[in-house]
């Protein structure tokens, strides 16, 4: 009974930290936007890649839309433009299609469309509350979290919407799945072991081992693959506010990033590895960052009073 209680506690502690970051995707509404006097990025932008798009949510139309620019910051557009709220867009392998989450139908539900907003599919239909998808490599599988009342599980499922699978099938609360681009393990965040941490399985859900774990009352989550498989970023709280952070794929060797008081969050990787993308608060609203691999100069991409945050870098 009291082991049960204690993972309780830290499943409480664990939903206010999500919510907080903005990982809790059921809370995504339109946010108060306090307007900001803020420097253009887009010449500094040049010295960082600029490859690929980079999909995002964003509440400038009032409610939150899935929006996709180039690498630099240029050609906006607004995919989803529909009343509900859309968010945590998730590129498939070959850039051609966004899986996303969506309140449109009156509840969170995976959805898929083409990267031009077009063919748009439901992909989950159930009671409970689904979010963070993200493709497995061969572009054949999705792997998302559920959130029912008591428990966050992962689960995959083919892209087509069939066989659904339980893949971490644990008591305590899990979520932010991320495909390591070899297609053979997922790294995810959990609370087992009264402990947030970093861990990875199997794709199957099998051999669950803990990856990043910061000893004290910190957490580790946000986990992503570098395009190579040999780095993982993440973010963690154990200098005091979310910060994003640099690891060997083994979980040896982490580096933190950025150097920031506001909160930083969910990091990804550039097509050519070189740097990352993320989102801050540290301007009074949400905007997409960049940052390279070996840390240095933090520069904001975007730069507008509405709130822009869950950036997606196209893996081509």
């Amino acid at each position: 009974m009291k082991s049960i209680k204690n993972i309780f506690i830290v499943w409480i502690i664990l939903v206010l930290l999500l919510t907080s970051c903005g990982k809790n995707l059921t809370s995504l509404s339109p946010l108060s936007s306090t307007p900001a006097s803020k420097v253009s990025p887009l010449e500094p932008v040049s010295t960082f890649s600029n490859v690929g798009k980079i999909a995002f949510s964003s509440d400038k139309s009032g409610n939150w839309d899935i929006y996709v620019m180039d690498g630099d910051g240029k050609n906006l557009q607004n995919l989803t433009n529909n009343p509900a709220n859309d968010g945590a867009p998730a590129w498939s392998p070959d850039a051609s299609k966004l899986a996303f989450v969506s309140d449109r139908d009156g509840n969170w539900e995976i959805y898929v469309m083409g990267s031009d907003g077009s063919n748009l599919v439901r992909l989950t239909n159930s009671d409970d509350k689904d979010a963070e998808p993200v493709w497995s490599p061969d572009g054949t599988k999705i792997a998302f979290v559920t959130e029912g009342i008591w428990l966050r599980e992962i689960y995959s499922i083919n892209v087509d919407g069939s066989n659904m699978i339980n893949l971490s099938n644990n008591l305590a609360g899990d979520g932010a799945p991320n495909w390591a681009p070899d297609g053979l393990s997922i790294a995810f965040v959990t609370d087992r072991d009264q402990r947030v941490a970093i861990y990875t399985m199997k794709y199957d859900g099998s051999e669950q081992r803990e990856l990043l774990y910061t000893p004290g009352l910190y957490f580790n989550w946000d986990p992503a693959w570098s395009p190579d498989g040999k780095s993982i970023a993440f973010v963690s709280n154990r200098d005091g506010q979310p910060e994003i952070y640099l690891a060997n794929a083994d979980g040896t060797n982490q580096v933190r990033l950025t150097h920031n008081p506001a909160k930083d969050e969910h990091p990804t990787w550039s097509p050519d590895g070189q740097t990352l993308a993320f989102a801050s608060d540290r301007d009074g609203n949400w905007d997409i960052y960049l940052v390279k691999k070996d840390g240095g100069e933090e520069i904001p991409l975007t730069a507008t009073p509405e709130n822009e945050r869950y950036p997606a870098w196209s893996p081509r």
